[in-house]
């Protein structure tokens, strides 16, 4: 007589703490998202707090459409997560010696 096999059963426990975990990391995603927004409308000479707030303030205001709120959500936080992962690359790289200047 041959057993089943056992399945594995995943408690919701585990998955509330997984998604509880990721959580600050979302934040800090959306967060630099709603910067970089709002410092291509503001310009540099103004507080990095206002251009946080000008950028937030669009990511809300679009959030209040049903359905585009969790799409702008999971773009801003994929955006974001990915400016800091290019921002960190960089960085670690070093300065580029003999590079052309960057124009603007």
């Amino acid at each position: 007589m041959s057993r089943s096999p056992r399945r594995s059963r995943r408690s919701p426990a585990a998955l509330t703490a997984l998604l509880l975990a990721l959580l600050p990391i979302y934040a800090i995603g959306y967060t630099t998202s709603a910067f970089l927004l709002g410092r291509a409308i503001v310009r540099p000479p103004t507080s990095r707090f206002l251009a946080f707030l000008a950028g937030w303030g669009i990511l809300r205001a679009i959030a209040l459409v049903p359905g585009l709120g969790i799409l702008a959500w999971f773009g801003a936080t994929v955006f974001g997560l990915g400016a800091l992962v290019v921002a960190l690359w960089r960085s670690r790289r070093g300065p580029v010696v003999g590079g052309a200047p960057l124009t603007a």
